[in-house]
This record gives C-alpha cells, structure tokens and sequence, in this order.
C-alpha cells in the first residue's frame, strides 16, 4: 500500500487555493489538484508491505507536539511538472518534521520534504513568459493552525488519486489558533 504523512489544510485555505489556480488557466495543459486533495506532505513512503502499518501508526502516536501556526508563502514549480504553493517554514514546522522522521527513518522516503502544496501537474506551458510572470503574483499569506497530521493511504486508479485516513495525530497541547 502506498503511505504517506500529511497536514490537511482548514477550508479558508483551501478556498484561496482552488481561486488561485484560476490564474493559470490557459497558459498551457494542467491536472489540477481537486480542492479536497490540498495537503501538506511530511514524508512519502511509497508502497509500505501491510504488515508494517501498525508499527508505523505505533511509533507515530509516539510523537509529540503542541499546536502552531504557519502561513502560505509563494508560488513555485519543480522542473516545471509541478506547480506548488509554499508555506513559510518555521521552527515549529521543522521540529514536528523531524518528530517524524526520527519515529519512521528506517521506512523509506521518496521525496525530500519539502513545505508545498501541490495545485497542479503540469503538461505542458504554452507561454513560458506569461508563466513565470503569474509564478511572481503575491500570495495572500494566509494564517492558519496546525493541531494535527495524519497518515493516509494513496489508491492509484485511472481518475486519479484517492486518498484515505487511516490514523490522525493531535498535538499534545492545543492552542486557540486561527482557522
């Protein structure tokens, strides 16, 4: 099965996000992320055999941290295939981050953590110009609370990705953050 760990995002957020791909309709071929899918990923397993899942949802209910805020930050892409918004890193991020790695570091890591969202794949850019332009648009910076994570399960099939919570962590200490 296919794991990963991500922060899902509060409705204000994703609401903003969804209006923001707008800007980059017709300027080339996107698979745009559904509203639903927005999520902050900590950590891509890949394909983890069953029978290790109730050791990494054991060592994960290990991790400790109290709730925090972050905003998004600015609009970027990887090598052009993916079109991403950014959250602004800070400490608290980046401990809970390594929290996690340090429960799960002998499983497999795909990718680099990185602090994105993802709001498309991208196929093809028409006007490499008016592209980079729009990648400049200020991003509101919007605030937000993070007061869990959780570990989903990916299911492949022709449309697209489904995901699936199979557990969710809450922080130790909740504050009254904004949401």
């Amino acid at each position: 099965m296919r794991l990963f760990i991500a922060i899902n995002l509060p409705k204000q957020v994703k609401d903003y996000l969804f209006e923001l791909k707008d800007e980059f309709r017709g300027l080339g071929k996107f698979n745009f992320t559904a509203k639903s899918k927005y999520h902050i990923t900590m950590k891509f397993f890949g394909e983890i055999k069953e029978d290790k899942l109730e050791e990494i949802k054991e060592r994960l209910s290990s991790v400790k941290f109290s709730s925090f805020e972050t905003s998004l930050d600015e609009l970027g892409h990887f090598n052009s295939r993916v079109l991403w918004v950014n959250i602004k890193p800070n400490e608290k991020v980046l401990s809970l981050a390594r929290k996690i790695d340090e429960q799960v570091i002998e499983f497999p890591n795909i990718h680099d953590f990185s602090f994105h969202i993802t709001l498309a794949r991208i196929k093809s850019i028409k006007d490499k110009k008016m592209f980079e332009e729009k990648l400049k648009a200020e991003v509101k910076k919007l605030k937000f609370g993070i007061n869990s994570f959780e570990l989903m399960k990916s299911i492949l099939s022709k449309d697209g990705a489904k995901y699936e919570i199979l557990e969710a962590y809450r922080a130790s200490t909740i504050t009254n953050l904004k949401y």
